[in-house]
């Protein structure tokens, strides 16, 4: 399957714990989210001022975390789409993000189920 949508290039992926969700941050400012199974498109979450490169779910698949090029991470509500948090104060651009469960950093490997 390929998924397509990210208008200006893809610089980060995940899938969602569950293994139903992939989300994709690109150099057009914007992240989508997609259902694995399908490869449809479900929301567009925008906020960033340039470009999303790092993604990731938290443990439990209710929140997403992005990077940026515009030095701020956010954090997003996986189900509604609606930005939660947006933190600032980065002095460059964002190169990865992660969610601690349990003391350790949490990263989910992009593995599309068939």
């Amino acid at each position: 399957m390929t998924i397509e949508g990210n208008s200006k290039g893809v610089f980060g992926a995940a899938v969602s714990p569950d293994g139903k969700l992939i989300v994709s941050g690109g150099n057009d400012n914007v992240l989508k989210v997609w259902d694995a199974r399908s490869g449809a498109e479900l929301t567009t979450l925008r906020g960033h001022e340039r470009g999303v490169g790092p993604v990731c779910f938290s443990p439990d698949g209710k929140k997403i975390a992005s990077g940026g090029m515009d030095n701020t991470v956010r954090v997003w509500d996986a189900e509604t789409g609606d930005e939660l948090k947006t933190l600032r104060g980065h002095r460059q651009n964002i190169w990865s993000v992660a969610f601690l469960y349990k003391n350790r950093a949490t990263t989910h490997p992009l593995m599309v189920p068939d």
